[in-house]
């Protein structure tokens, strides 16, 4: 059995039905208003296999994960679509993740400054943040997946197969 197979089969009998989180619509709402917001933007593609400290961010580590590639993002209506299906993904999540955590893709946003970054992992529905005032972590689901796949193809993203 895959690597993948066996964390997908992991994901399923490990997912945590919570309830949905009470905080899941107002993350959504400043997920989505960030877009509005950042001056920089960059995607990420990870390598998600994490052999760093989480504290690590070089221009080959981010935020402890291998960095296969990365690009700033100046397009505002791409921004905001990226935003948007990742706050779409928050709010269709009913609380369920799985316990592991295996980042596929990642965002820097800077503004003034001061930057958020967020490591996303569609497989396990979850999302740590960096500097973002509402929470350092929140779930989504698979559902921006899409979204971003788009984003990484569009903008020629290495990306470790499936």
């Amino acid at each position: 059995m895959s690597v993948v197979a066996r964390l997908l089969l992991l994901s399923v009998i490990l997912s945590a039905g919570c309830g949905k989180p009470s905080k899941q619509s107002s993350i959504a709402a400043s997920v989505q208003q960030l877009g509005d917001e950042a001056s920089k933007f960059v995607l990420y593609s990870l390598k998600w296999g994490n052999d760093h400290d989480e504290k690590v961010n070089t221009d080959a580590i981010f935020h402890g994960y291998e960095i296969l590639g990365s690009a700033e993002i100046t397009d505002v209506a791409k921004k905001r679509a990226l935003l948007r299906a990742l706050a779409q993904g928050v709010r269709n999540n009913d609380g369920s993740y799985a316990t592991c955590f295996l980042p596929r893709y990642a965002i820097r946003m800077e503004n003034n400054g001061r930057s958020i970054d967020f490591t996303i992992s569609f497989l396990c529905h979850q999302v740590k943040a960096y500097g973002f005032e509402h929470s350092d972590w929140f779930v989504t689901s698979e559902f921006p997946k899409a979204a971003f796949d788009e984003a990484a193809t569009t903008y020629h993203l290495p990306r470790l197969p499936e």
